[in-house]
């Protein structure tokens, strides 16, 4: 699908809130979903058509900033479903993707895709900077030819190129 040459549409929030948009077609409901978010503020969703652009509902909050490190920003929103544990997974980057190890990739699950996201059991945050590569993030999920969805793709920079340039 190409550009429609102008925005979809516009909702109350700031712009740099209204960033990093994941398109859902839910499975499960055959609801077509938005998930998006950044600047300290929630990760929304919103129902739309089925054609893509149209918004049925208003924003809902579904994951909440948080506390600590990686928490107090989250942003790069992406949705999968798990058949096995019959829940929705929200993959989501944060805190600081401009300051040294501050910034890594978590996810959470929920019964409802459009409902509030809980931390997954066990350490939630599960691609952090390390000795070898800082700031990992803004990733999605891809599927293999048999329809696995296990293939992370992520950014993340080089640390020795990363001091390089600091």
């Amino acid at each position: 699908m190409g550009s429609i040459g102008e925005p979809l549409g516009q909702l109350a929030g700031s712009t740099y809130q209204m960033i990093d948009p994941c398109f859902f077609i839910d499975r499960v409901s055959g609801k077509h979903l938005l998930h998006y978010g950044s600047a300290h503020e929630p990760i929304k969703v919103v129902e739309l058509e089925e054609d893509g652009k149209t918004f049925m509902s208003k924003p809902v909050d579904v994951l909440y900033p948080g506390k600590g490190t990686f928490h107090k920003l989250r942003e790069g929103a992406f949705i999968t479903y798990d058949p096995g544990f019959k829940r929705y997974l929200l993959w989501v980057s944060g805190d600081n993707t401009w300051a040294e190890m501050s910034y890594a990739i978590s996810v959470f699950w929920s019964d409802d895709p459009t409902g509030v996201f809980e931390k997954i059991r066990g350490d939630h945050v599960i691609l952090k900077p390390n000795s070898c590569w800082d700031a990992p993030g803004q990733n999605c999920i891809m599927q293999d030819a048999a329809g696995n969805e296990n293939q992370p793709l992520n950014h993340r920079c080089a640390v020795p190129i990363l001091l390089h340039y600091l």
